[in-house]
């Protein structure tokens, strides 16, 4: 009687099972108002530094306050300014600080 020898068997197989991604839905915030709130601050002394001048500022006391509803601030309200636009010099920092009291 032979004796067979055992049987070895090497079987390699790669399965790869891709498995969809999960569909991620973004979650979808909204937002709403219907009025707009507007506070003015008096100018104050600033502590950013400046090139030239005295630095300016809020006070943190507010002055007065105003309220619109929304459509009619979209519709009235004055255009956006540029970055040059909102450079105010040195000389007129410290006029806005003397007529302030400063």
């Amino acid at each position: 009687m032979t004796i067979a020898p055992p049987v070895v068997a090497f079987a390699t197989t790669t399965t790869t099972t891709r498995k969809p991604m999960m569909q991620i839905q973004p979650v979808r915030r909204r937002v709403g108002f219907s009025k707009v709130n507007i506070i003015e601050f008096p100018y104050a002394i600033g502590d950013t530094p400046c090139s030239s001048g005295v630095p300016i500022g809020a006070s943190y006391v507010a002055q007065h306050q105003t309220s619109f509803q929304l459509d009619f601030f979209e519709r009235y309200r004055p255009e956006r300014r540029t970055k040059s636009d909102l450079h105010i010099s040195a000389e007129d920092r410290r006029a806005l600080l003397l007529k302030s009291g400063y």
